[in-house]
């Protein structure tokens, strides 16, 4: 079984994969595995967006390349050519294992496609004043930054490409308890209906 979980900026999507690691899942974590691809792709990324990206050890400094990206589609849309593929293809060989089950944690799961290697898709959503508070406390950026990745996130969730993968909502506006309850049963609710 693969599951993906998606929300946006700090709805609580990261809690919810836990949940379902701590019910024997893996987790793939797409932010991960797009950190170790831009480590790989540093040179064409360089190449595109230029050295003032870097911090002083030569490294991609993720927060400098944020600001670029989320200042601007163009830019996010050239990211996202770099990154995109070899991503998913490393995802692609992750869940070649079919002995496991798995839980696809990104936040861009439909805009990647990965929605249609799921067997269902659980999108846990937050009011927009419980995910800023969330976003302060967690990274420490400024309102105007935490606005341009708010506004980033708009369109993550594409109403035509919902179509053909089962998805089930939840609201992260309570404690991290109830959502994991929620969770389980969501999951029991799967495993009843497919024997």
């Amino acid at each position: 079984m693969v599951i993906g979980v998606t929300g946006r900026y700090c709805a609580g999507k990261n809690l919810a994969a836990g949940v379902l690691g701590k019910r024997g899942f893996v987790v793939v974590d797409v932010d991960k595995i797009g950190h170790r691809v831009l480590e790989q792709e540093k040179q064409k990324v360089i190449a595109e967006f230029g050295d003032t990206i870097l911090d002083n050890n030569g490294e991609v400094d993720r927060r400098k390349l944020g600001k670029l990206v989320f200042a601007g589609k163009k830019n996010r849309l050239r990211l996202e050519e770099i990154l995109h593929p070899l991503m998913k293809t490393q995802i692609n060989r992750i869940l070649e294992n079919k002995a496991q089950d798995y839980v696809l944690n990104a936040a861009l799961l439909f805009r990647m496609d990965l929605h249609l290697l799921c067997d269902f898709v659980i999108v846990i959503k937050a009011p927009f004043f419980v995910r800023l508070q969330r976003a302060l406390r967690r990274d420490g950026l400024s309102i105007p930054s935490l606005l341009q990745r708010f506004l980033a996130q708009r369109r993550i969730f594409p109403k035509l490409k919902t179509k053909g993968v089962d998805i089930y909502y939840e609201y992260n506006k309570g404690s991290a308890e109830m959502l994991a309850v929620r969770i389980t049963a969501i999951l029991r609710k799967r495993k009843t209906a497919e024997g």
